[in-house]
């Protein structure tokens, strides 16, 4: 079986993906973090290659992990968009033009997202025990790469949510088991969770 669309759904505030697959069942991912219903560990968004949908803000949603991991980690092999980077803090932050102007599209946690690039760097330099400053990713070892990997999997946010299973006829198959997993931090709060609770994106 095969995915080949998915479409994000909130209703009331709870967050879903449905994933519909060739044969006519669907999958379907509520609650959690963004990235694990979107089958996302990178929260990417704007890499076309295999995706099957986005959600509201435009990230992009992939048929299973495996896809979605391997789509991460190609941005971090030979080739790659960051493997040549000066430093793993430059492919947070970006690269910046000659009068030291951040040059948009070059950063992995841009600020315009309302991501807060020297701090990601210092919390997964932490966890991975690499010198995000002196260190390229060209430089890595695939070991210390994985731990890269994770640590920004894990800063990216990784909360799983229920899954439930419905075949052709939209009859329950399995019943969701998990928890959904509320946001621990005001970091985990999407988009329009600001709106819905009357939070500011700041530092």
């Amino acid at each position: 079986m095969t995915c080949k669309k998915a479409t994000y759904s909130n209703r009331n505030g709870i967050r879903s993906v449905i994933y519909k697959h060739d044969d006519g069942h669907t999958i379907v991912h509520e609650g959690g973090s963004r990235s694990w219903r979107n089958n996302n560990p990178g929260n990417l968004r704007g890499v076309r290659s295999k995706r099957v949908g986005v959600d509201a803000g435009g990230f992009d949603i992939y048929p299973d992990l495996q896809t979605g991991e391997e789509a991460r980690r190609r941005m971090f092999e030979p080739g790659g968009k960051y493997y040549k980077y000066d430093s793993i803090r430059q492919v947070l932050g970006g690269q910046k033009d000659k009068n030291g102007k951040p040059i948009k599209g070059t950063a992995y946690a841009p600020t315009n997202d309302s991501n807060f690039p020297d701090r990601y760097a210092d919390n997964i330099g932490e966890w991975a025990g690499i010198d995000v400053d002196k260190k390229k990713i060209a430089d890595l070892t695939t070991e210390e790469k994985d731990r890269l990997l994770d640590a920004m999997k894990r800063k990216e946010g990784w909360g799983i949510g229920k899954v439930s299973e419905y075949d052709k006829n939209n009859k329950l198959i399995e019943k969701p088991v998990q928890p959904v997993p509320g946001p621990k931090s005001i970091e985990e709060f999407e988009e329009d969770d600001y709106d819905r609770w009357g939070f500011t994106m700041s530092p």
